[in-house]
């Protein structure tokens, strides 16, 4: 993805979630434009999910 689009993946467990994020329920989030998906609560459609995000906001930002 970062070659094509700038975007970074990065694959995390809970023992390196940020202090921000709830360890319980995150599946994947994105901070500062990186998506993260957290591989011990992910589920197959977590990263497009993510991927969505920026994508529909790039659409309202372009186009509001």
């Amino acid at each position: 993805m970062r070659e094509c689009y700038g975007i970074d993946i990065m694959y995390i467990d809970n023992d390196e979630l940020v202090s921000d994020v709830d360890v319980n329920s995150a599946k994947a989030f994105i901070k500062n434009g990186t998506i993260y998906i957290n591989v011990d609560n992910a589920t197959i459609d977590s990263p497009v999910h993510e991927m969505l995000h920026l994508f529909i906001g790039s659409i309202s930002f372009s186009n509001p």
